[in-house]
Order: C-alpha cells, then structure tokens, then sequence
C-alpha cells in the first residue's frame, strides 16, 4: 500500500532540496496506530519550497481494514 507522511523539520532548521535524494529505496521503520510495526520503502520525497518539511512517499506492506459502520462513534 502507497501511503504519504508529513515530517517537519527541527525546530529552527530547514531541509535542503536534496536532502532525501539518498533515501530513495530505502526500508524505514513505520508505525500506524491499531497495526503491528513495520517497514516500508521510501518511494519519493519531495521537500516544501521553504525547507520547513518533507512529504514522503511509502510503499508499505499491511492492509488497513475498511471502514465498518458503527465501528467507532462519539458518546
């Protein structure tokens, strides 16, 4: 499954354009709340005009349960 992540930058600093170049393939660590950890593969990361964060794309191997009615509601 494809999914996206945001990551902020440190407090104070700011990514470079090509700061995730590197990272490209690589298996990272990722967690979803409700799911078992896992890994996933960085398929794409793509640095905000201001450095402030990066949106990195993931190929990751778990299979999130569709949305059931009345699996969850407010009380």
């Amino acid at each position: 499954m494809k999914m996206k992540y945001e990551q902020p930058a440190p407090s104070g600093a700011t990514f470079a354009a090509d700061a995730f170049d590197g990272e490209i393939g690589k298996e990272v660590p990722v967690n979803i709340p409700g799911e078992p950890p896992t890994t996933g593969r960085i398929l794409a990361a793509h640095v905000a005009d201001d450095g402030r964060s990066v949106e990195l794309t993931l190929d990751v191997d778990v299979q999130i349960q569709p949305y059931m009615p009345g699996s969850f509601g407010l009380d």
